[in-house]
């Protein structure tokens, strides 16, 4: 049974009716290296590079094809040991909390933008 990654892959390839051979040619891979992320049962060996092309090609989200290949995008790798520990403090609130946090420090950070620019919105 193909990996979560392989499956998502292939639905949104055959939903945006965009055959294998056409999808490889656009992310300048072979079809057989398609072929492979397709099928394999577990999340294969794959690259950010490889995999924020197919979510473009596809409409997709790059962070959702990350998440399902089990890769951390190198943007937002912890450098810090701050960072690291805010991560695991916030892995471990529960979802509702987790998207509670997200949009505070969203509405937080539009306030700082407002602020730098005399309260005018670009």
């Amino acid at each position: 049974m193909a990996s979560s990654l392989g499956k998502e892959i292939r639905r949104a390839r055959l939903r945006a009716g965009i055959g294998l051979r056409e999808l490889a040619r656009r992310i300048e891979k072979s079809p057989a290296y398609l072929v492979a992320l397709e099928r394999a049962e577990e999340s294969p060996g794959v690259t950010e590079e490889p995999l924020a092309a197919i979510a473009a090609e596809l409409s997709l989200s790059s962070d959702v094809l990350m998440t399902l290949a089990s890769k951390v995008p190198a943007e937002v790798k912890p450098k810090t040991p701050l960072e690291i520990e805010l991560y695991r403090m916030v892995r471990q609130l529960p979802v509702k909390r987790q998207r509670a946090l997200l949009d505070a420090l969203k509405a937080a950070d539009g306030e700082a933008d407002r602020d730098k620019h005399g309260g005018k919105r670009d």
